[in-house]
């Protein structure tokens, strides 16, 4: 039985529903869906049931929660235990904002419960300029999109691979959400964060090939600030699908088709080979390739 799916039902139980169980684990609404269908599937009982719009806790889940509690508590107890000999030192990584924002809140959680005395420094860069600080030493470890060929001395574990889209406020007229038509000048704003970012160079390749000009580029520094200026229908955006995920399921923002070879991005993990044996980033690596790995157990789950 995963314990992740017993802490899962704890923070719903705590929070009082699903929706905010995911905000508070940094999950997507249907990981936590996904994963309490699957502690009941293998405890073989309805721990929660539909009341109108909302999930609640059945009096078989009601009855259940004082063991799973009990569990967590003695997992937690076992834990402290064996980290007598805590993981101490320090741990630089390196990322850039979209995996720091929507991915590594659950793994940066795990990693404080067995690793607090350990000094955790991130640093959020351009995945070209990852791969430039990695190769020179200036990092432990690096969980970005892979942009180069590493050297052989370098381990580099692929993690997932995501599509990326073009997005926009419904708002937006279907003359201008035409990004198929080659030849056109469009009076849109293109909205960055980072003018280098991997996915923003797979965008203005595609603009050029099909000789679509826009009006302008406005930097607005961070991905929230883009969703919010989207939701306003200020410009459009070019971006990883998980970070707007959620406003697509919703119908606040909409996807612009487009005709691109390249529309995904493949996020990997990275480190000199010769840190192998490093307890800490060991630990830091064990934790990440097990989020990932359930993340892509949950969307295989709901496509089934």
């Amino acid at each position: 039985m995963d314990l992740k799916y017993l802490r899962t039902f704890q923070a719903i139980t705590r929070t009082g529903s699903f929706q905010k169980a995911a905000q508070a684990l940094s999950y997507a609404p249907s990981t936590v869906t996904f994963q309490m269908k699957q502690l009941e599937k293998e405890l073989g009982v309805p721990l929660f049931e539909r009341r109108g719009h909302q999930q609640q806790l059945s009096s078989v889940g009601a009855s259940v929660q004082p063991y799973i509690e009990n569990v967590l508590a003695a997992s937690d107890k076992l834990l402290s235990f064996c980290q007598s000999d805590a993981l101490t030192g320090s741990l630089t990584v390196l990322l850039p904002e979209s995996l720091l924002t929507y991915h590594l809140q659950p793994i940066l959680e795990e990693f404080r419960k067995k690793a607090p005395a350990v000094r955790l420094s991130l640093q959020v860069e351009n995945c070209f300029s990852i791969y430039d600080k990695m190769r020179l030493g200036q990092a432990d470890v690096a969980l970005h999109y892979g942009v180069g060929n590493y050297p052989p001395s370098f381990s580099v574990q692929p993690l997932r691979k995501y599509p990326l889209v073009l997005v926009a406020s419904p708002k937006l007229s279907e003359e201008d959400s035409d990004f198929i038509t080659p030849n056109q000048t469009k009076p849109l704003c293109l909205l960055l964060n980072d003018a280098r970012a991997l996915y923003l160079t797979f965008f203005h390749s595609y603009l050029r090939e099909k000789c679509i000009t826009l009006a302008q580029e406005m930097d607005v520094w961070s991905l929230e600030a883009i969703k919010q200026c989207i939701l306003s229908n200020i410009g459009i955006a070019f971006l990883p699908e998980f970070v707007v995920h959620r406003e697509l399921q919703e119908g606040t923002m909409k996807e612009i088709p487009v005709e691109m070879e390249q529309k995904e991005m493949t996020a990997i993990l990275v480190r000199r080979k010769e840190a192998e044996d490093n307890p800490v980033i060991q630990c830091f690596e064990d934790i990440v390739r097990a989020h990932f790995a359930a993340e892509e157990e949950a969307e295989t789950g709901e496509k089934l």
